[in-house]
């Protein structure tokens, strides 16, 4: 009984010795793996390190870029900004040149047509009339021309008619020129003779009639149509020098320049 009983704690003993071996073969094997972790997580650590580093350069870099790029952006605005104002004020200034010219060009053409209107007043050529008898020009001779007289009425003196009143020569060098005041002679031709106001020399001729508007009916067939301007010494040349033939076609005024040069002046 004695002897069982030590066979039995002895192999209790072996059997809790073995125990205690595994679990210390256990720990370290867990002490190695955990070391290697810990070697694992501190390499990815200083790799992460790195990387941060890098990754702060990099944005230190890049900071500096945009840094520069700001300051250049800002200093190209401030030019566009400074060439935005210099043009706006030249557009200003030729604004103001414009309407200053505007002003002045309206100014002269109004200026002009004030001027041009008070020549056409006083004449509607807009150049001096000599032949005109308010300004001195009177009829010297109507030649042989035989005044029109038919129509016309009688003249008398205490009812007693002796003669017939006709239109004067001297209607053709008046201002005057409403229908019906006008000089009128018998036939197809007919010659009047004018003493200028002044001597000249003559570079236009002009002839009038009243516009076929105020023309009864419409017909101003009596109105000159072929004539000759001939100038004269005093009236004493029986010829004189030929200026001119022509043809009165623009009604009621045309202008004719001279066809051939005087050579001394006409009074």
């Amino acid at each position: 009984m004695g002897l069982f009983v030590v066979n039995c704690l002895l192999f209790v003993e072996v059997f809790g010795s073995l125990d205690v071996f595994g679990t210390e073969n256990q720990a370290v094997k867990l002490e190695k793996e955990a070391a290697a972790e810990l070697e694992a997580v501190r390499t990815l650590s200083g790799e992460m390190l790195a990387k941060l580093e890098e990754l702060s350069q990099e944005n230190a870099a890049l900071k500096e870029r945009m840094s520069a790029l700001e300051t250049g952006i800002s200093q190209r605005m401030e030019v566009i900004t400074s060439n935005l104002e210099e043009l706006r004020k030249q557009v200003h200034e030729e604004e103001d040149k414009e309407i200053n010219s505007s002003a002045t060009n309206v100014q002269e053409v109004q200026d002009l047509i004030s001027k041009s209107l008070k020549r056409y007043a006083a004449d509607e050529v807009g150049m001096p009339d000599y032949a005109l008898e308010s300004s001195g020009a009177v009829v010297f001779t109507i030649g042989e021309t035989e005044p029109y007289t038919r129509d016309t009425p009688w003249m008398g003196v205490f009812g007693i008619s002796i003669w017939r009143s006709c239109k004067t020569p001297r209607l053709a060098i008046q201002k005057d020129n409403s229908p019906g005041n006008c000089w009128s002679f018998t036939g197809e031709k007919g010659s009047l003779t004018i003493q200028l106001s002044a001597q000249v020399f003559p570079e236009y001729f002009t002839l009038d009639h009243i516009p076929l508007e105020l023309a009864p009916n419409g017909n101003a067939s009596s109105a000159p149509n072929h004539f000759r301007v001939l100038g004269l010494d005093y009236g004493n040349a029986p010829k004189g020098h030929v200026l001119g033939n022509y043809e009165f076609t623009e009604f009621p005024i045309q202008t004719f320049a001279v066809q051939q040069n005087p050579y001394e002046k006409f009074f």
